[in-house]
């Protein structure tokens, strides 16, 4: 199930690659999704809505920590949407 609030996290490839992402809300502003630390090579991108075929990569860096990669993103006022690519 999704974590949803003004986001939503649909790890629609995740399932199929063993990837289990993570949703940590960090203060009002922003929050971090992660998944494991061997899968640096997925790409995580961001929509406004399911209907469109425009997915973009997030521009926030990712980071290593605790053997997890991890991007904080900014929290918008709209509702976006997140998935983790693989190229």
């Amino acid at each position: 199930m999704p974590f949803c609030s003004s986001f939503c996290f649909k790890p629609a490839l995740a399932p199929c690659a063993g990837i289990h992402p993570g949703v940590v809300r960090g203060n009002n502003y922003s929050f971090t999704l992660s998944w494991p630390l061997p899968c640096t090579n997925f790409i995580l991108e961001s929509t406004p809505g399911l209907a469109s075929t425009n997915w973009q990569s997030v521009v926030e860096p990712m980071t290593t920590n605790n053997g997890c990669c991890a991007v904080t993103v900014p929290q918008e006022p709209a509702q976006y949407y997140f998935r983790l690519r693989k190229p």
